[in-house]
């Protein structure tokens, strides 16, 4: 079979187009058509739509999947048998929880834990105790004055046998100047140790002291 023939067959060409032989060709096959559709012409055609659609409405119908939040009401909604048998350690658990409550509300109410709360205040600042010392042979009384006495001169030196003047001071971290008063009139400063203007001409001792906890 040509394209001729195919094509006639197909419905896009004349049959008055065909030769003879391409006529006679697709006559047998236009036969051969109708004796193979003829059986399927004499079967009784089924309806199947009825038989379908029963077993459709027979099947279940499809569960919805439940939100997270419906399950989760459903769940404490749904009733439950609950048992509890008490234990010793049970009881150890109950009293010690029982305890910290209370402590909370004694520490917690006005008035209350005056004690605990002095216990957890701040520290105080640390504190150094300094040395001072002043080498001076012809003074009777030697007293220290400084930025941490507001200048005054507060602290009374001790004579030594070999002619040094000294005094312990306990001093915060921090810069501190400072000076000596011989009785009571006139101010010197230690020539052996560091020295700052005093912004009136004179000159004081400069000490820093570092904190002995690192900060």
């Amino acid at each position: 079979m040509n394209d001729r023939i195919h094509e006639y067959l197909d419905g896009e060409r004349d049959r008055a187009s065909l030769t003879p032989e391409e006529a006679a060709m697709a006559d047998r096959l236009d036969e051969v058509a109708r004796d193979a559709a003829s059986p399927l012409r004499s079967m009784e055609s089924v309806d199947l739509t009825h038989r379908v659609m029963a077993q459709v409405n027979a099947l279940p119908a499809p569960r919805r999947k439940a939100s997270p939040l419906a399950r989760a009401a459903s769940w404490l909604t749904r009733p439950r048998e609950i048992s509890f048998a008490w234990r010793p350690v049970y009881g150890m658990a109950a009293a010690a929880f029982a305890l910290v409550l209370a402590l909370g509300v004694l520490v917690g109410s006005p008035g209350a834990g005056e004690e605990i709360a002095t216990a957890t205040e701040a520290e105080d600042p640390p504190v150094v105790y300094v040395q001072f010392t002043l080498r001076e042979a012809d003074a009777s009384r030697i007293a220290l004055a400084g930025s941490f006495s507001d200048w005054e001169p507060r602290y009374e030196l001790a004579p030594t046998a070999s002619g040094v003047w000294s005094v312990m001071v306990p001093l915060e971290p921090g810069v501190h100047d400072y000076a000596f008063v011989l009785d009571g009139e006139r101010w010197v400063v230690d020539p052996d140790a560091p020295q700052v203007d005093d912004d009136f001409g004179g000159a004081n001792n400069r000490l820093p002291i570092i904190s002995p906890r690192g900060s």
